[in-house]
């Protein structure tokens, strides 16, 4: 019985770990310059979207998630949507296996997170504000004079 829990805690933690392994992974192809961000405002905090005609998921939670969050953060916030069956490179390149999938940006391009599957408006909003952005506020791309 002892060695049935030792092995599927074995498992989870085994698990556990590759997926963080793969998160990483998503976070190193993030950092460097990948397809998909050619439109991209510089100076803006930015949610990339990858997506299919599909995938009900993305129509029914994503998509309302992402509108909350650019709700929240107005022009501060660019979001790029991709999809995946009509550019099935890029998503190749940013190693997409599943969607939805969306990379989060800071200001400054620094990858911020990287969330596979339906991520709700509140955990974006904490994503995006935990990389300096502030709900409400108006983006100045240039100081005032």
């Amino acid at each position: 019985m002892v060695e049935r829990f030792v092995v599927a805690v074995l498992i989870i933690v085994v698990a556990f770990a590759l997926y963080r392994l793969f998160l990483a992974r998503q976070m190193r192809r993030a950092a460097a310059a990948l397809p998909g961000l050619e439109g991209h405002q510089p100076g803006k905090y930015l949610i990339l979207y990858f997506t299919s005609p599909a995938c009900a998921p993305c129509q029914m939670s994503q998509r309302p998630a992402l509108k909350t969050a650019q709700g929240t953060f107005g022009d501060q916030l660019e979001i790029i949507t991709i999809d995946v069956t009509e550019q099935p490179a890029i998503a190749e390149r940013w190693g997409v296996m599943t969607v939805p999938t969306t990379f989060v940006f800071g200001r400054d391009g620094a990858p911020g997170a990287c969330n596979l599957g339906v991520t709700y408006a509140d955990k974006l909003i904490r994503q995006i504000a935990g990389l300096g952005a502030r709900p409400g506020e108006e983006h100045l791309s240039a100081p005032s004079p």
